[in-house]
């Protein structure tokens, strides 16, 4: 059985540069920023906050059911506790890519 490190760190390099592209390079995302940031002034300014909010869960909500699907069809079979010996995995892979556990500026690279 693979590492939970070793299949993140190869699909990583995927995913990243549009990621960085969409939250850096358009509008939706430089939204997403600004709620995120202050979302009174957000709100003041005339973004969609409802809207772009509900859209942003749902899109998460797709990848988690997306990654649920892929790991039911690699076990074939599901279950409650079927993500529990990832869970220490993810919260550290988390911490140790950088990420603010208080807050502070969101950045996809390290800086």
């Amino acid at each position: 059985m693979c590492s939970p490190f070793r299949s993140a760190s190869s699909s990583g390099p995927s995913w990243r540069p549009f990621a960085c592209f969409w939250l850096h390079g358009t509008r939706s995302g430089s939204l997403i920023f600004a709620i995120g940031s202050n979302p009174l002034v957000s709100k003041l300014s005339g973004v969609p906050i409802r809207r772009l909010t509900l859209a942003t869960y749902v899109i998460s909500g797709l990848c988690a059911g997306l990654a649920g699907l892929l790991l039911l069809s690699m076990n074939g079979q599901g279950y409650v506790g079927i993500g529990d010996p990832y869970l220490l995995f993810s919260i550290a892979a988390v911490v140790l890519g950088g990420t603010s556990i208080l807050g502070g500026k969101a950045h996809i690279w390290a800086r």
